[in-house]
Order: C-alpha cells, then sequence, then structure tokens
C-alpha cells in the first residue's frame, strides 16, 4: 500500500504554528480571532475545507460556514491610515479608539472634551514606546 504524502504547504504549516501558539497562550473560553480565522477561510479557499480544518484542528462546518459567507464578513482588511477631524472650538467631542492584536488582546481608550487636546502627544509617546 502506498504511504499518502502528508507535508503541508508551507503557508498551511506556517498557520498551523500560529493556531498552535494561540492555543497555547489563549484563556478557557476565549473564542479564535478574527484574523485567525480570516487566515484559516483563505487557506481553505486554497487547499480545501477538509484539509485545511484537519490541520488547523478546527471545526470543518464551523470553518465551512465562514468559507460561504459574504466576504466582507470574514475580510481581514484595516485602514493604514486614520484621519481624526478637529471638533469646532468650545465643542464637547468624544473619541474612542479600539485596537486589537493578531492574539486578540484588545485596548479600548474614550476620550472627552479637553482630553481630545491631549490625543496627539498620546498617540506619539504610544507609537515610541512601540519602538
Amino acid at each position: 500500500m502506498a504511504k499518502k504524502n502528508t507535508t503541508l504547504p508551507a503557508n498551511l504549516a506556517a498557520a498551523q504554528v500560529e493556531f498552535t501558539r494561540w492555543r497555547a497562550e489563549r484563556k478557557v473560553g476565549d473564542r479564535i480571532p478574527g484574523p485567525l480565522w480570516a487566515l484559516a477561510v483563505k487557506l481553505a479557499g486554497r487547499y480545501g475545507l477538509h484539509r485545511v480544518s484537519k490541520a488547523l484542528k478546527l471545526d470543518y462546518y464551523g470553518l465551512k460556514k465562514r468559507l460561504e459567507a459574504p466576504p466582507a464578513e470574514h475580510s481581514t482588511a484595516s485602514p493604514a491610515f486614520v484621519e481624526l477631524l478637529p471638533g469646532s472650538p468650545g465643542s464637547a467631542g468624544r473619541c474612542t479608539i479600539e485596537c486589537e492584536t493578531t492574539h486578540g488582546e484588545r485596548i479600548r481608550i474614550h476620550l472627552q472634551g479637553e482630553e481630545l487636546s491631549e490625543l496627539r502627544s498620546f498617540c506619539s509617546e504610544l507609537w515610541s514606546s512601540l519602538r
């Protein structure tokens, strides 16, 4: 009997590593983050549902449902630039900024009124701390 070739394509093997890493770091009950689902959907479109669900240890029917969903539901597009327009002088504006990592970690920042004037310096400090 001939042995099947079980070597995975490089991008599917890399996704397998990403899913394994996420599973090792997640908290019980955490859902798979959107970017990982988007990656799985993309790979399923290329290599097939069965192969990808098996390699990434995903529910076949859950992956199938996401693959068949309209493209907007599993889009990974994110803005490369966001423009914040200043409000009129004296207005009490509000702003909420939400960010999420590929591992599902989230941060939400709420600013209101006078705090908005500090947004530029806050972003500069945050950006420099990430470098």
